[in-house]
């Protein structure tokens, strides 16, 4: 038996705009199943379209920052409190019997709080479950150490929350089951087949009205968890385990969709999109396939990918992967130092590397090369590697293979990695006293076994790999962003200017923002 008759399905922000939050299709699919109403509302494209430009970069930028309670006296929040009442007055004209939100990461939590405190105000009445990665975040001016989840329980402004992965669980609740593990408690389970749920439905989501670039775009979702656990990333804090939907079945929700939506681009969510070989040769030779059968299905997908040896992954996984529709990748090259690069267990050299360029150049694949700066191992002698790498592959970047590379914003230690697990043994300890306290400042730390890596040292190296890479030739997104936080940082450790070395970055026609 429903019972929840109707349903409003939310997401917030901070994500991006440029295609339909994935949570929300597959939310869609699950209400569809069991047979209830619902509809679909996205409060950061809703803002997007409604707000002032202006106020509205200035309300998602706040997202961010680990002071944003403070803006909440800002003309600019007030603003974003006053938009947030009309949505959610627009949203319970539906009568909406379960509101359910999707918060996304940490970036979404101060927003969760917001809206359910301005949904309960307008309507006592109405059972709010949120779920997402973001519930397990802290907003310390609010809900002082709790995760948002716990602390929006015991305040009653939410009935539920569901921890880890919900398709199973937000059915239940919908026909009237609510408890069981990571309902209402952090002792969620695993699904470890991802091949029995429903494909996700877009039957009352357009994704044609998101702010795409060149066509509307769809995520998809093949695997969760990742074969990797690189010392820097949190994945394996939330998924300990690697699953992998079956690749016949990945093709067939493609195409599904497709027919649904006529969309041709799709995006994989997946940590790795080849963290399962045998599925992910599966996959392309399915889409191979029902691309020979119906000539009109020609589609286009990218996703984040890992280097392999030659041995493992071949020439024709790479003729594969361009004529099932792979036309790009993401790839976390990290450093060009092998021995830092295993330092982080990302476990693949040079060679693995190299050869995938010469193939990629081969079958048309552009890349964007994801690079962390400054990790805790690093020396100078890695740094004069890095930029002595980025000369060796010049020739991909003007040929369009590396058709975009980011270095970050320096190396973060982030809570619940393994990482932060390893700082006694690599000796790293708050380089600046007055901030040892403050959880939320990640980049407060030197290695007593490499001491001469200072912050300051890591934005020294940033700003010559970015500026080398410019003068090269390669392409860069948001450069300025990521100047403007590093400035942010800088007058958050409290020095002097004249003490922190200035960033003057000549990003030039190669800045992509």
């Amino acid at each position: 038996m429903i019972k929840y008759q109707q349903v409003a399905l939310v997401s917030i922000p901070k994500q991006d705009l440029i295609r339909p939050p994935a949570a929300l299709p597959i939310l869609a699919a699950i209400c569809e199943d069991v047979g209830c109403d619902y509809s679909v509302y996205d409060l950061n494209l809703w803002l997007y379209r409604n707000m002032n430009r202006r106020t509205w970069h200035e309300v998602n930028d706040n997202w961010m920052k680990i002071d944003s309670v403070d803006d909440t006296y800002q003309l600019f929040f007030k603003s974003f409190q006053e938009w947030l009442d009309k949505f959610v007055s627009n949203m319970l004209i539906s009568k909406p019997d379960l509101v359910a939100i999707s918060v996304f990461t940490h970036w979404s939590s101060h927003c969760a709080c917001e809206l359910v405190s301005a949904i309960k105000k307008q309507d006592a009445n109405v059972k709010i479950v949120i779920g997402g990665s973001g519930i397990n975040g802290i907003v310390e001016k609010i809900t002082g150490n709790m995760m948002i989840s716990d602390w929006l329980l015991q305040q009653g402004l939410i009935d539920y929350y569901i921890h880890g992965e919900g398709e199973l669980l937000f059915k239940n609740l919908l026909l009237g089951q609510d408890s069981g593990p990571g309902l209402n408690n952090h002792s969620f389970k695993q699904i470890d087949n991802l091949d029995q749920f429903t494909y996700p439905s877009y039957n009352k989501i357009d994704p044609s009205v998101y702010e795409y670039i060149a066509s509307p775009s769809v995520m998809i979702n093949g695997s969760r968890g990742c074969v990797r656990h690189c010392t820097y990333c949190d994945v394996s804090q939330y998924w300990p385990k690697f699953r992998y939907k079956s690749g016949n079945i990945i093709a067939e929700e493609i195409y599904h969709t497709w027919q649904q939506t006529g969309i041709v681009s799709y995006e994989f969510s997946d940590s790795l999109i080849n963290g399962s070989i045998k599925e992910f040769r599966k996959m392309n030779q399915r889409l191979v396939e029902l691309k020979q059968q119906n000539k009109d299905f020609q589609i286009e997908y990218k996703g984040q990918f890992i280097c392999r040896s030659p041995e493992q992954f071949k020439e024709t996984d790479y003729h594969s992967m361009s004529e099932a529709g792979c036309n790009y990748l993401y790839v976390g090259v990290e450093t060009f130092s092998e021995s830092v690069r295993y330092d982080m267990d990302k476990k693949f050299n040079n060679i693995a590397l190299d050869f995938h360029l010469r193939m990629c150049a081969r079958y048309d694949i552009p890349n964007v090369f994801l690079m962390i700066v400054g990790y805790p191992t690093e020396t100078q002698e890695d740094h004069k590697k890095n930029l002595q790498g980025l000369k060796q592959y010049q020739m991909y970047a003007q040929s369009g293979v590396i058709e975009m590379i980011t270095f970050g914003f320096t190396t973060s230690i982030i809570k619940d990695t393994p990482l932060y697990m390893l700082q006694e043994s690599l000796s790293i300890v708050p380089e600046f006293e007055h901030l040892k306290n403050n959880n939320d400042y990640n980049n407060n730390w030197i290695s007593l076994k490499n001491p001469d890596l200072t912050f300051n040292e890591r934005v020294r190296r940033w700003v010559e790999l970015t500026e080398l890479a410019n003068e090269l030739g390669y392409q860069q997104p948001r450069i300025t962003a990521i100047v403007k936080r590093l400035e942010q940082q800088m007058l958050r450790i409290g020095k002097q200017r004249k003490q922190i070395i200035p960033i003057k970055v000549s990003i030039g026609q190669n800045d992509l923002c």
